[in-house]
């Protein structure tokens, strides 16, 4: 079976993609294993600000903050449909954000007055990009 056709999109590409949607996976390692979390985010300066969707912890007894806290991971979206689509992957370092208050400096333009709790800010060490075209046939 053939693969199917992709390009690598530009920084510039995978950034205005970044900005324009709001959900995305967080990817990261759980006691040893791989886990993957959907997040809410926003990109805010040269960070992404990601915040758990709905409420639990990521491990029992253990928030997603706490979970990420400095750790090296990966943050995707992506968009796919009978044309092709796209995927944009996110690389860096988390950091928790223990107060609300140093969230509302970074920025409350996307998140207004709503909970940010839990979340953190991933430094974006690397963005890649891939833009997916359908098969023929």
């Amino acid at each position: 079976m053939d693969a199917t056709p992709a390009d690598e999109l530009t920084l510039v590409e995978c950034l205005a993609l970044l900005t324009g949607q709001r959900y995305g996976r967080v990817v990261f390692s759980e006691r040893a294993l791989p886990a993957i979390r959907p997040v809410d985010y926003a990109m805010i300066g040269d960070h992404l600000v990601v915040r758990p969707l709905g409420a639990g912890p990521a491990a029992p007894g253990r928030d997603l903050a706490t979970c990420l806290h400095g750790q090296v991971v990966a943050f995707e979206i992506d968009h796919a449909d009978a044309d092709g689509g796209w995927t944009v992957v996110v690389t860096g370092t988390a950091r928790a954000l223990p107060d609300t208050g140093e969230l509302l400096a970074w920025d409350n333009s996307h998140w207004g007055n709503e909970q940010a709790a839990g979340a953190v800010a991933i430094s974006c060490t690397d963005i890649r990009g891939r833009r997916l075209h359908a098969l023929a046939g």
